[in-house]
């Protein structure tokens, strides 16, 4: 592979292996985002979300699935999907 950058090959994964990261990394994120207090509706450690309506929400508020994002990232130590090393994780 002459003339590809070694970080490259270093960093390349099957679909399948990408695709098992992923679903593993949303699985812990659906875990840890019940850990977080949300700011906008007021759902305490393991409550959900709450609409408008009062109903349970069906997605967690943006910024505390945001917060639970970031803290799943940093302690698998990758960026996103992407499995890369993250500084100070």
């Amino acid at each position: 592979m002459a003339g590809m950058p070694q970080s490259v090959l270093l960093s390349w994964e099957s679909k399948a292996t990408g695709a098992r990261r992923e679903r593993e990394r949303n699985a812990e994120v659906e875990v840890e985002v019940l850990t977080i207090d949300c700011a906008r509706c007021g759902a305490g450690d393991g409550d959900q979300c709450m609409a408008k309506s009062g109903w349970a929400a069906e997605r967690p508020h943006a910024a505390r699935l945001r917060e639970a994002q970031a803290r799943v990232d940093a302690r698998l130590g990758c960026l996103g999907s992407n499995p890369v090393a993250v500084p100070d994780a």
